[in-house]
Order: structure tokens, then C-alpha cells, then sequence
């Protein structure tokens, strides 16, 4: 994304390569009508089997990453090998049944199971493994999250945290369900972590899911009684500390939205050495800035001089036309204070004041009668210190 700037720091407005900000100023999206290997069966024969490793120049047989550039399709049963021939479900025999499921769902992921399963004795094989109690969630996807952690050993990677409701509606009779939506359904909701490479956009894998319940708030509950209560935003932190440290030579920046706006959750990302941006829901958090002053974050943004800006096109909306939206930007450092009155799971860690980055992002010169113009607010671990930077975490 260009920018123009002069040597007093003024900025002219030019429109970059894309309608957003990208994900890296480097990045490559890959195109599916370049020749890449593939692995696995072709579309013109299905039945041909698996490239030979030593053929395909991979150092291990289960390296499929090694071929090197997107991979356009694999065999199911290839697959489902890579992914759980590993889970550790207490027995061989459930292992290899659970490695046959896989494939039989891999084949068609939409149907049900007695339509992907091939006969009843294979529909019996798998109410039986999933009845299992050794067979749970955390078990059957653990390996998949170590496959993506170890293709994410090096470099810069982002994880992108946010949370998906699982709504079986208001009438279906099955237990272990809690309200979801406006609270008329019944289902979960399950919190996942998708780790994407910077450098090329590609998608990695799942780092890690948390299956969990909503918890609606007691009547009556008093502010002291909610700090000790675990909130359902503590998922963000939980997801954080599954996946767990980055390797010494990579580094890992989870993506999170307001729900993730918690002095906790990055008291965690930076005890486990992990970066993060995350929307602002609050501008009122105490913050010190860069001088020693101490007051809310507000306060610190309008301060902060506007460094650059970029035009974004943005479609229409019910009410609003579709319009190229003039943004400027400012970034500031701040010192994150720790809550007056900390939950007590926050107490247990100890914490600090916390060294971050905020930037802003508004648009400027808004139509006449917009209802919503762009006002948005974000905090960093990374550096920001010039255009570029601000651009690059905003993307």
C-alpha cells in the first residue's frame, strides 16, 4: 500500500492494491491456475494412488508440506491418516477406527453418519468409538493442532480467535445443550484459534478449539459476586494458554475482536511470550502515555497527531450507500494499568502494567445523514512506530 508523505510529515490520500488493508505488505495469494503438486488422487483418476515419498522428494512419508505451494486436493484416507493416526485413544483398534471414520466423513462431509458410514457394522464400529469416554474432543483434535503448530515453528504466523455458536434449535431433544443466540436455541459454542501465515495468506490449520456452554448470569448478582464468577470472555485467555507458547523462532499474533478487550487476556498472551491485536471495546481504561500521564484512553487518542490514511471501498448496507471512505490513522504508545478491582483469577497472575500500542482509525469527511461512520480502536503488543506499521496491523 503506498503513501505519499512529505519531509514536515504531511500525507497525501492514494488508494492502494486492495479495498482493505492486507494482511502483509509482501503477501502473495496463490492462484488456483498455477501448476503446483499435488498429493493424493487426481480428478481424472481417483483410484491412482499416493505419490511415493521418496518420488515426491518429501524427507518423511507424512510430510505432505514439504511439496511446497497449495495443495489443490488430497485422498481422504491420506488425510485422515496424517490427522489422527496419533490421538491417543487408549487402544490401537479405536485409533484405526477412528482414522476409517475420518475418511468416511472426509468423503462426504455433509451427510449424516449413517449415510457416510459404508454399512450398519461401520455405523455400529463408530457410535461404539464415539461412546468412548476416551474419545473426546480434546483427544480426537489434538493431533490436527500439533500438525498446525509444527508447520507455524518459524516465522510469523496469525491466529485468528473468534467463536462459532452450534444451534441444534429450540426442539431438538438431546442432552449436554445450553442456550445459544437470544437464548431461544440450544446447542455450544466453540472458541477456535485458525493459524495463517503472514507471508503468503495461506491457511495453516486449527491451533486450537475450546468446546464450552453459555452460562446465562444469576439474577441478582451483585458486582463483587461477578469477579469471582468466571465470565464467558475468560475463553479468550483459555484458547491462548491451550495453544500454548510460540517456538523460539516464530512468532505468533492472535487477531481478536471486542470480546477479547480484557486486561487478562493479555496479562496471558504475554506471559506465554505471544503477541496480539485485538479491537477496543472500552476507551475509558486507565492508561499511562509515553509523557507519565495517567488517564483514559480517549484522552491519549486525541492527542495523538494523524499519521497517514488510506481510502477504502466499502459496499452498500441497508440504509447506507456504497461509498470510498477517506480513513486516517494515529498511533500512540501507552502503559496499560492493571484494573483497580481485578477478578480473582487475574489476582492469581501477578500482574503488571502492560506495555502496549493503541491505534485509531476514522473516517474523515462522512456523507450526509451516514448513520455509522468508520470510529475504530485498536491495542498491540507489536511495535508501532511509523505508517507502515499502523497500516500492516490494521490489514
Amino acid at each position: 500500500m503506498d503513501l505519499i508523505l512529505d519531509a514536515s510529515g504531511s500525507f497525501s490520500w492514494v488508494q492502494g492494491p486492495s479495498a482493505a488493508p492486507v494482511l502483509s505488505t509482501g503477501a502473495r495469494r496463490p492462484t488456483l491456475d498455477q501448476p503446483h503438486p499435488v498429493h493424493g488422487s487426481t480428478p481424472g483418476n481417483p483410484e491412482a494412488e499416493d505419490v511415493p515419498a521418496k518420488a515426491a522428494g518429501l524427507s518423511d512419508p507424512l510430510d505432505l508440506y514439504a511439496l511446497g505451494g497449495p495443495r489443490l486436493e488430497i485422498d481422504p484416507a491420506a488425510w485422515a491418516q496424517i490427522q489422527f493416526a496419533t490421538a491417543q485413544l487408549g487402544d490401537r483398534r479405536r485409533t484405526r477406527r477412528l482414522v476409517t471414520l475420518a475418511t468416511q466423513i472426509a468423503g462426504d462431509p455433509s451427510s449424516s453418519l449413517p449415510k457416510q458410514t459404508q454399512d450398519w457394522g461401520d455405523l455400529r464400529a463408530a457410535y461404539r468409538l464415539l461412546d468412548r469416554p476416551e474419545a473426546t474432543f480434546q483427544v480426537i483434535a489434538a493431533p490436527h493442532w500439533q500438525l498446525t503448530a509444527d508447520q507455524a515453528a518459524t516465522g510469523r504466523s496469525l491466529i485468528l480467535n473468534d467463536t462459532t455458536e452450534i444451534d441444534f434449535g429450540p426442539t431438538r431433544q438431546a442432552t449436554g445443550l445450553g442456550p445459544v443466540g437470544s437464548g431461544v436455541g440450544r446447542g455450544f459454542l466453540i472458541h477456535s484459534g485458525l493459524m495463517v501465515h503472514t507471508h503468503d495468506e495461506w491457511i495453516v490449520g486449527l491451533a486450537g478449539q475450546i468446546l464450552f456452554h453459555r452460562q446465562p448470569a444469576p439474577q441478582g448478582e451483585t458486582r463483587a459476586q461477578r469477579r469471582h464468577r468466571e465470565r464467558e470472555s475468560a475463553v479468550w485467555g483459555r484458547l491462548i494458554e491451550q495453544i500454548g507458547p510460540p517456538p523460539a523462532a516464530a512468532q505468533w499474533i492472535h487477531v481478536m475482536d471486542r470480546g477479547a478487550d480484557d486486561f487478562e487476556v493479555h496479562c496471558r498472551a504475554q506471559r506465554l511470550g505471544a503477541d496480539w491485536i485485538g479491537r477496543v471495546k472500552s476507551r475509558n481504561r486507565r492508561v499511562r502515555d509515553e509523557a507519565g500521564r495517567e488517564g483514559p484512553l480517549s484522552e491519549v487518542l486525541a492527542r495523538a497527531p494523524a499519521a497517514g490514511g488510506y481510502t477504502l471501498a466499502l459496499r452498500a448496507r441497508p440504509g447506507q450507500p456504497a461509498r470510498r471512505a477517506k480513513i486516517e490513522v494515529s498511533f500512540a504508545g501507552v502503559t496499560v494499568l492493571v484494573p483497580r478491582q481485578p477478578a480473582a483469577s487475574l489476582k492469581a497472575l501477578a500482574p503488571q502494567p502492560i506495555p502496549q500500542w493503541v491505534i485509531g482509525a476514522r473516517e474523515l469527511d462522512r456523507p450526509a445523514g451516514l448513520k455509522e461512520a468508520i470510529d475504530g480502536v485498536l491495542m498491540t503488543s507489536l511495535a508501532v512506530r511509523t505508517v507502515e506499521e499502523t497500516l500492516e496491523v490494521l490489514g
